[in-house]
């Protein structure tokens, strides 16, 4: 029985996901019920199976160092310990993209320049600070001007104050 795939945007996570339907169409798409009795491990249930082929998030390497060897054990001449090494590398580039979309970055002003109005209202309408407050972040760089943002966000932030004569640089925040 073929199992839906997740709308995954173009990426690593996509191409681990299109990976592991087709080795569960090469393995003659075994039932969900079918794989959990035959991996038999009190871990990983039915629901987490059905998750790695169908959920749009990162399933746990732990699911699938065990439902891989499983499917590709039902392909004839396909070495199991080669595809876990494959999928392994998958997984962890996927794992690493995700984890580089999710961390934080903050934009810092690193110094003003001199077209100091129009970068008053730029920050002014990112951090909805006051005037004082804005003088203040100017007068005092390096200076905070947003946090939480993600790595784009950030980037485009420091884009904008750059266009301005202004130095402006986009850092990850500490976990």
């Amino acid at each position: 029985m073929t199992l839906r795939k997740p709308d995954l945007p173009a990426g690593a996570h996509r191409d681990l996901s299109l990976a592991l339907h087709e080795l569960h169409r090469k393995a003659g798409w075994p039932s969900v019920r079918d794989l959990e009795r035959a991996i038999n491990v009190d871990l990983v249930r039915r629901t987490r199976i059905y998750d790695a082929f169908t959920s749009p998030r990162l399933p746990a390497w732990g699911v699938l160092s065990v439902l891989v060897p499983e499917l590709a054990s039902r392909v004839p001449r396909m070495d199991a310990d080669e595809q876990v090494d494959r999928f392994h590398r998958l997984w962890d580039t996927a794992a690493q993209a995700e984890d580089a979309r999710t961390r934080a970055w903050s934009v810092v002003l690193t110094d003003a320049g001199s077209r100091r109005i129009p970068l008053v209202e730029l920050i002014r309408s990112v951090t909805g600070a006051g005037l004082a407050e804005v003088t203040e972040m100017l007068v005092h760089c390096p200076a905070t001007l947003a946090a939480g943002l993600t790595q784009e966000g950030a980037e485009r932030l420091v884009s904008r104050i750059e266009a301005l004569g202004a130095l402006a640089e986009a850092r990850e925040e500490e976990r």
